[in-house]
Order: C-alpha cells, then sequence, then structure tokens
C-alpha cells in the first residue's frame, strides 16, 4: 500500500493513516474504523487484507457509508454490502480457469482431484469438479489427504490404478511440491499432468520442486516475467529488503488502481464507485453486484515451469 501510494518517493500527494485493531475483533475493527472516518477523513479504506476479517468489518462499514478495499479468497464474502469493494482472483475461478484450460485447450481427457482436507481444498475441489464437468470433462478421480502428515501412500494406489491424465492439487506451495515430488517417484505416474492454483507461482515452489518441473500447469494473474512484475519486484525489495509474494503484488496492484482514480479530488465518497466502473484498464474486469459492491477482478493467465523459471503459456 505505500509502495502504491507513492511515499517513499518526495511527494506522494497522498496521507496514508494507518490504524491497529489491537486484535479485538469485531469491536477493535469498529473503532479503527470509526476513527479512520471521522478522525482522519479518509476517503477510502484499504484492508483488512485477510479473508477471514472481512464479515467482522462489514457492518461498520455499512453504517459509516465508507468505501473499502478488500481482498476476499472467495466469491462467497458481499453479505449484501454496497460499500465494499473487493479485488479477488478468487479460488471459484482459479478452479474454473485451470479446469476450462484443461478440458478446452488442453484436450485433457481424463481428470482426478487430489485435496487437502480444509477449507480452502473442500471450496476449490468443488468448483474444479463443477467447471470440468460444465466443459464437457471427464472426472475418474476424487480423493482426499491430512494436510498435515501428507500421506497419500494409499491415493498413489488409486491413482496408479485409475490412471487420469491430469490432477488438481489445491494446496500450497510448499505442501504441493512435496506430493508432486512423491507422485513423480512412481515411474507409472511420471507423465501425470499436476494442475494448481496461484500459489504455485512462487519461488518457494521452484525451490521446494527441484528438478520434477514436466506437466507443471497453473493460474494466476501475473508472471515473473512480465514489466510490471519486474518493476514491483525491484521496487519492493529495495524498500523492505526481502522477497515479495502474490498476496504483496494483489494489495500493490488494488491499491494502485483505487489511488489512481483518486488523483482527481473527489467531492463525495460514493463517487469512487462510480469512477471505478467507469475507469478502462485492459488488465481488469470492473462489475458492480447485485448488492451494489464492486467486484474488480485481474484477467488470468496460464502459466507453466520451463528450464526452472515460471513463464507464461495463455
Amino acid at each position: 500500500i505505500l509502495m502504491a501510494a507513492g511515499v517513499f518517493q518526495s511527494d506522494s500527494g497522498f496521507r496514508i493513516v494507518v490504524r491497529d485493531y489491537n486484535g479485538q475483533g469485531s469491536e477493535g475493527h469498529r473503532i479503527a474504523l470509526e476513527d479512520m472516518v471521522a478522525k482522519d477523513g479518509a476517503s477510502v479504506i484499504i484492508g483488512p487484507i485477510l479473508s477471514s476479517s472481512i464479515r467482522e468489518i462489514s457492518g461498520s462499514i455499512k453504517s459509516l457509508k465508507i468505501p473499502t478495499l478488500v481482498f476476499p479468497l472467495s466469491e462467497d464474502v458481499s453479505d449484501g454490502n454496497p460499500y465494499l469493494i473487493k479485488f479477488s482472483y478468487s479460488l471459484e475461478k482459479q478452479a474454473r480457469v485451470i479446469a476450462k484450460y484443461a478440458v478446452q485447450d488442453a484436450r485433457i481427457k481424463t481428470l482426478g482431484v487430489l485435496y487437502p482436507r480444509t477449507g480452502i481444498g473442500e471450496l476449490s475441489k468443488e468448483a474444479f469438479i463443477k467447471s470440468v464437468r460444465e466443459y464437457g470433462g471427464n472426472i475418474i478421480y476424487i480423493s482426499s489427504y491430512d494436510p498435515v502428515s501428507l500421506g497419500i501412500s494409499g491415493e498413489i494406489e488409486w491413482l496408479k490404478s485409475r490412471h487420469p491424465d491430469a490432477v488438481f492439487i489445491p494446496d500450497s506451495a510448499t505442501h504441493s511440491a512435496q506430493l508432486i515430488t512423491k507422485l513423480r517417484q512412481e515411474d507409472s505416474l511420471r507423465d501425470l499432468i499436476l494442475l494448481g492454483l496461484n500459489t504455485w507461482n512462487s519461488r518457494a515452489f521452484l525451490k521446494a520442486l527441484g528438478t520434477e518441473t514436466d506437466g507443471i500447469i497453473f493460474t494466476d494473474f501475473f508472471s515473473p516475467g512480465s514489466e510490471s512484475w519486474i518493476d514491483f519486484d525491484a521496487k519492493f525489495r529495495a524498500a523492505f529488503g526481502e522477497e515479495p509474494g502474490f498476496l504483496e503484488y494483489q494489495v500493490y496492484e488494488a491499491a494502485s488502481l483505487i489511488l489512481q482514480i483518486l488523483k482527481t479530488p473527489i467531492q463525495r465518497r460514493e463517487d469512487i464507485k462510480g469512477r471505478l466502473l467507469s475507469f478502462s484498464n485492459p488488465l481488469f474486469d470492473i462489475n458492480e453486484n447485485v448488492d451494489g459492491s464492486l467486484t474488480i477482478s485481474p484477467k488470468p493467465l496460464i502459466l507453466t515451469l520451463s528450464g526452472g523459471e515460471i513463464i507464461r503459456v495463455k
């Protein structure tokens, strides 16, 4: 957010106010939000970043009538709140994108799902299965695993017997890499195509995967070779001395978009929504939902690995 506002330059033109809700849940959020609106005169609030906190602040946002930019993991976050501006490449959309590519573009005939027994794993699994079937694909294998032990010996035997052409694994970078390594140790599964989410778009995934990089396909809304990511990565490292991830980049892009439309002063906070809807950007779709909230959806990409690097397929 600080990078998007240009605070590391001589004159950013924006005043950034940071409030800590002190871990006090919805009450702490309410107090922090009221202070930002009443005392600081905020035009827009950015955050909370984590999906688990969005419902905690929804009532306060609605009563204060303050446009608030949030970053939900799932499409099932709205609560009928017209003041929410959701910037999200949701799990459901990622599952749909990778399913469509697998069935329609890659012409993969049979698919399976191997998912962790977590809320995210279950949500992603359901969205992928539904999308594959809608696109005319054939799901022949579905199984889950303990997200702590990552034990899949039984699942490997089932995969060897069913042998789908590709398997979708909706897990984190390091967990997915460990599972892929186990699968690749089986000679009969070495040609298995592995499909994943944007968690795989990271150096952590590459490092954990080692040399087992063939047949890996995943999705995100940016590639490490794009000019925008290279520029962001360099600036982030210079400012903070560490490597950014997809979440940092997502927040940066969203904050940059909001602040871009605020360069011309607004008369009312409500004007932000209208400006966003009339804003044209080739990298994002901006739509108003039935409840009046806005969704900013980045255009999806299909990525793979080649020569130890993440490259764009589509």
